[in-house]
């Protein structure tokens, strides 16, 4: 490489294991980090848990200390945004009109909360993606208020929790028939939702805020059915969506960069890694993206190796976890292509298994607090697994 070296856009999990690989494996051209946050990339995972409850002074998210960047000739440009792409030239322009050259570029920027427009101006209205935003959310739990979310994706059964445990009120308004219905399936989803009803959470299922009364501050949302809601506290939590505007006209996609099991994008020299991406699954030949820590780190590392040219790391299973209440929810497979469940146990008796069957077939398997049946589940899983047509997509996409 010449002297512009490897330029990476973003500052989260993908980021830093992409430029931690490349100083393992001896790289010593230069490598730059640009982040939209103007502090160093930290843990994302606790933003939800216990970090909402203790702050910055109980708890340290940061993924490596700040010398370590600057002990492994690492440059931090905090603060600054990607505003365009001119990718055939290698070069790569910010919000601030600083134009940077590489010679191999990183996208790893993220992606972004999914706004609702009937909730704009309301300053008690949280949306949690960033370390402030969960210190901001934290100032309003604890006091006995009464918390409102909208959404009961992972990230908002969190917050549920632990707004729960902190004594607070909370609803879940979920537009589904129950919770994650559309990952799990509704008989899981129905068994997950029981797990927070039996903690005192009233959750609410094919419900929708309409809009929202109050002064200043939402004090009560309206449900499109007439319903009411009176509210101290709302946390929006509808899903996220790649944060790629700024690469409208440079030949990517700004849905989900298409990417192979290298991390490589259609256009050479441009690699994508996390939230921002649609990653090929060689298991079934589709792309998806996959919003979990664990694939960021896979294709952080799988980004940085394939610009030196060696190989990429594995592909595994689509895995995650959730930590709510005093449990722990783990999952892995592909719960997409079974044709049945078959489950044991209740999640708050403190033993659950939900076993997706293709045939007779082991395909996925979500557990509460089963460590060692996850574990093995995996393994049996990438024994037996053939590779299944899903839907239409393939390499050629790219």
């Amino acid at each position: 490489m010449s002297a512009a070296g490897v330029l990476i856009v973003g500052g989260g999990l993908a980021a830093q294991r992409c430029a931690q690989t490349l100083r393992k494996q001896g790289f010593e051209d230069p490598v730059r980090m640009v982040s939209a946050e103007s502090v160093i990339p930290y843990d994302r995972p606790p933003l939800s848990k216990k970090f909402l409850t203790e702050g910055a002074a109980g708890m340290d998210i940061d993924l490596k200390p700040e010398a370590w960047y600057s002990d492994n000739g690492i440059e931090l440009l905090l603060g600054r945004r990607a505003a365009g792409l001119e990718a055939e030239a290698h070069r790569l322009s910010l919000d601030d009109g600083t134009i940077l050259d590489y010679d191999k570029l990183l996208i790893a920027c993220g992606s972004k909360a999914r706004k609702l427009p009937a909730l704009a101006g309301f300053e008690n209205v949280h949306y949690l993606r960033t370390a402030s935003d969960s210190l901001r959310l934290g100032d309003e739990l604890g006091n006995g208020a009464h918390l409102a979310l909208i959404g009961s994706g992972f990230i908002g059964q969190e917050v549920a929790a632990t707004a729960r445990t902190l004594g607070d009120e909370v609803t879940i308004v979920e537009a589904m028939a129950s919770p994650l219905e559309h990952i799990l399936g509704a008989e899981v989803g129905d068994q997950i939702g029981s797990m927070h009803r039996d903690k005192g959470t009233d959750l609410m299922t094919r419900a929708m805020v309409e809009t929202a009364n109050g002064n200043g501050r939402i004090e009560e949302l309206v449900l499109a059915d007439g319903r009411r809601i009176a509210c101290d506290t709302v946390v929006v939590g509808i899903g996220v969506q790649p944060a790629a505007d700024w690469l409208q006209g440079s030949g990517l996609e700004t849905d989900g960069i298409l990417t192979d099991t290298g991390a490589r994008t259609r256009i050479p020299d441009v690699f994508a890694a996390g939230d921002v991406t649609r990653s090929l699954d060689p298991r079934t030949g589709t792309y998806s993206r996959s919003e979990h820590w664990d694939s960021a780190v896979r294709q952080g590392r799988a980004a940085a190796m394939s610009m030196l040219g060696k190989p990429a790391p594995k592909v595994n299973l689509p895995s995650f976890w959730s930590d709510q209440f005093d449990s722990r929810i783990q999952y892995v497979g592909h719960a997409e292509i079974s044709d049945r469940v078959e489950i044991e146990g209740r999640p708050q008796d403190g033993a659950f298994t939900a076993n997706y069957l293709r045939g007779d077939r082991l395909v996925a398997v979500l557990t509460v607090d089963q460590p060692r049946v996850i574990a093995a589940a995996g393994r049996i899983i990438e024994e037996t697994h053939q590779e299944i047509p899903l839907t239409k997509g393939n390499q050629n996409d790219m």
